[in-house]
């Protein structure tokens, strides 16, 4: 959804109350359909939670931190992204979960909570499960 279009087939229904929103792990990367860089990430990010907002309950979330940063294969930095999305929630008065924070970000981290440095594995999504349900219960 962040390439633009937003018009039907949609993937939001009449009865959806509330839509959790996580960015960041695959959406910095060089690809045609991302955005280039953190202006144009915004960019495409605000449309999309206009709209998402103005029909449900919007929670953003970002993804945990991720081992490779290479300049060569992504366009901003996860860093970068949990900014950007912290910066959105609060401009449209959504929630945020941070999904970034709960993580160390050291080597034997990453093989612990991540199956290829990028992507949680069992444990590390039992985490995010955790850090969700935690903000849930404080909301």
């Amino acid at each position: 959804m962040l390439s633009g279009s937003f018009a039907p087939p949609r993937v939001l229904g009449v009865q959806d109350n509330f839509v959790f929103m996580q960015l960041g792990t695959n959406d910095r990367a060089f690809v045609a359909s991302n955005p280039n860089g953190v202006s144009g990430f915004r960019r495409n990010l605000q449309p999309l939670t206009n709209d998402i907002k103005a029909n449900s309950h919007l929670i953003i979330m970002v993804a945990q931190p991720v081992e490779n940063q290479d300049p060569a294969t992504y366009t901003f930095s996860q860093q970068e992204c949990r900014d950007t999305l912290m910066k959105e929630a609060k401009r449209i008065g959504s929630d945020f979960i941070d999904n970034y924070a709960i993580f160390p970000r050291d080597k034997m981290s990453f093989d612990l909570y991540t199956s290829d440095g990028l992507h949680p594995n069992v444990r590390g999504h039992y985490r995010i499960y955790k850090n969700i349900v935690g903000a849930l219960e404080q909301a």
